[in-house]
């Protein structure tokens, strides 16, 4: 199948001809987020049935444009992690699992409507499922202490509770937590 593509006056709209088989084929493919799609096409032939219109491999249309347009540019810049120059993921350090924890405990403490996940995922800008293993990994560094399961409170953590201790000791507590040496702050965590 020959197909030859070209471009509009739109850039993310192109026109493609092809001929199989003795059926001329042409159209329109637009460019989009998602990718390539065709949206337009007309047929030329002697007999257009059902057979013939099942025989044209759109796909096989939509695969040689791709060889040709090149993807859209996103919108905005995406987003990289810091301290990954090379690629790959960014190092969960202890200062974010720290933030993690501490705004968990803020969003899931008593009186906090439900979705405290869901709300930090739109915080953090990442999926939910992301937020999660976040919090499985503060649990196991001792940011968070274990829960109970199917339960969405929590408690501070050993290493949470020793930080708190110290600073709050010597400077101000973290919003919605109490030092557990001198009470100083609002126990609500």
């Amino acid at each position: 199948m020959n197909v030859a593509v070209s471009p509009t006056d739109n850039p993310d709209v192109f026109t493609f001809q092809c001929d199989a088989d003795g059926t001329a084929l042409s159209g329109e493919i637009t460019r989009a987020d998602k990718g390539l799609a065709i949206t337009k096409a007309t047929i030329e032939a002697a007999d257009i049935t059902g057979s013939l219109l099942r025989r044209i491999q759109y796909g096989e249309i939509l695969l040689h444009a791709q060889l040709v347009i090149p993807p859209k540019a996103p919108k905005r810049p995406v987003p990289q992690p810091k301290g990954t120059p090379y690629g790959g993921r960014a190092a969960l350090t202890g200062a974010f699992l720290r933030e993690v924890a501490e705004m968990y405990l803020r969003e899931a403490a008593p009186g906090q409507p439900s979705g405290a996940v869901r709300r930090m995922a739109e915080h953090f800008g990442r999926p939910e499922q992301t937020v999660r293993s976040w919090l499985n990994r503060a649990r196991q560094r001792g940011w968070l202490g274990q829960g109970r399961p199917g339960r969405r409170a929590a408690i501070p953590g050993a290493r949470l509770m020793a930080s708190l201790n110290c600073e709050i000791c010597h400077g101000a507590p973290p919003e919605g937590l109490a030092c557990t040496a001198c009470g100083t702050g609002t126990r609500e965590g």
